[in-house]
């Protein structure tokens, strides 16, 4: 079965609200959408272009990114203030809130990856210097990750939805581990930044883990802890809900967890009060859990 013609719909569900499509004239083109928990995978195949996506003003302030990758043929990004052609393997990442406009030409393949800014670990002067713009393609990283994308890309309508979930969350942890080598710490505190990051990572399943714990584990006061997370916009208390939050709902988007109770997800991810879960999950995804593992044909 084919994949179904392109629908703005798809555009906006990875390149974040407020996208229109201005292409003038007839255009051709398909596309492969996979919603995998909290992260979104589009690949676009265009036949007879211009096609062309657009956000004309700002957004209301989100918490995403997205990872364009050109698998095929030319695209040019437009995104503040300067334009960039993208070639087979560039890649470029954008913020899902920042006016853009990106333009796909006839016989071209892109494929758009998008996730949580939370996820990637990165404080704001860090993220600063990758967002935006296309990215270094000198870096190893980067290889790696335009290999896996391109045959992802080539393979996504043979596979099933069980292996397409599990792949793109895949793919979201690599194209995080290149975020992180093409903006390195430039500086102790960005370095204290980094390990703090890992730390909360790793210890997410801890239900005791609170900024008490963390700035204990790192030799530093709570109050130098909430410091260098300023500019994240969360406290780290937040931080570390939304990370759980986004955990828990990749768990139960994905098919192999069906037969998990919701409190076993939760608990699993350090939330042992299932009814403060719900509650939370509901305020920063906008709906029930049991909703997510219904999409997701649990029951």
């Amino acid at each position: 079965i084919p994949p179904p013609p392109l629908r703005t719909t798809a555009a906006a569900d990875t390149l974040g609200r407020g996208v229109s499509s201005p292409t003038p004239g007839p255009t051709a083109a398909r596309h492969t959408l996979v919603r995998a928990g909290a992260n979104r995978l589009l690949r676009v195949a265009v036949e007879r272009g211009p096609v062309s996506w657009q956000r004309a003003a700002a957004s209301s302030p989100g918490s995403d990114l997205a990872f364009l990758q050109v698998r095929r043929g030319q695209a040019t990004l437009h995104v503040a203030g300067a334009s960039a052609v993208l070639e087979r393997g560039h890649q470029a990442l954008i913020d899902t809130d920042t006016p853009f406009r990106l333009e796909l030409d006839s016989d071209s393949d892109l494929l758009t990856l998008r996730f949580a800014r939370e996820s990637v670990g990165l404080g704001a002067v860090r993220l600063s210097r990758v967002v935006n713009a296309p990215l270094r393609r000198d870096l190893p990283d980067a290889t790696v990750v335009a290999g896996y994308l391109d045959a992802l890309g080539a393979h996504i309508d043979e596979l099933d939805d069980l292996t397409r979930h599990r792949y793109v969350r895949a793919a979201r942890e690599l194209v995080e581990a290149l975020l992180q080598s093409a903006a390195p710490p430039t500086s102790l505190h960005e370095d204290l930044r980094e390990r703090i990051d890992r730390f909360i990572e790793e210890n997410l399943s801890d239900p005791q883990l609170a900024p008490e714990r963390i700035a204990a584990a790192h030799f530093i006061s709570v109050r130098q802890l909430h410091a260098l997370f300023r500019d994240q916009g969360l406290t780290v208390g937040a931080l570390v809900r939304a990370r759980r939050l986004e955990r828990c709902h990749d768990e139960l988007s994905d098919p192999a967890s069906a037969h998990l109770p919701v409190a076993t997800i939760a608990a699993r991810h350090g939330l042992i009060d299932a009814a403060q879960f719900s509650r939370m999950f509901r305020r920063q995804f906008g709906v029930a859990p049991s909703a997510v593992r219904r999409r997701a044909g649990g029951q």
